[in-house]
């Protein structure tokens, strides 16, 4: 089953994150450790190359972004907000977790992910 897009939702000492396969269908979800950065490293470099991650706009992602592209994946900024109006399911407007604000990236129509923002360095 390939991946077709990853969601990330990101906190200060750790990020959610939840993989889609090209039905859409939730292919894994998982916990990333911030503060062992080898460890973090080794984790996304086993991600497929050029997947695009949808990751959450807020304070810090600058970082995580770098590491991201440096694994060969393509990382796109996006307003939590807009997400959450964008997903064909019914996601609150109060996302209440952050396996499930992951899961709203993580199902970003194809569409809108070429249009969020490139992070290019």
């Amino acid at each position: 089953m390939g991946i077709h897009v990853i969601g990330c939702d990101c906190h200060r000492n750790f990020s959610k994150l939840s993989a889609r396969d090209a039905q859409g269908q939730i292919a894994w979800r998982t916990r990333l450790e911030h503060r062992d950065r080898r460890h973090l490293r080794k984790q996304i470099r086993s991600w497929p190359a050029g997947t695009p991650v949808v990751l959450e706009a807020t304070f810090g992602w600058g970082w995580l972004s770098d590491e991201l592209q440096a694994a060969g994946l393509e990382p796109r900024l996006a307003s939590s907000s807009k997400v959450a109006g964008r997903t064909p399911e019914a996601i609150s407007a109060a996302i209440s977790s952050c396996r499930c604000q992951a899961a709203s990236y993580s199902i970003t129509p194809r569409r809108c992910i070429t249009q969020m923002l490139s992070i290019t360095g």
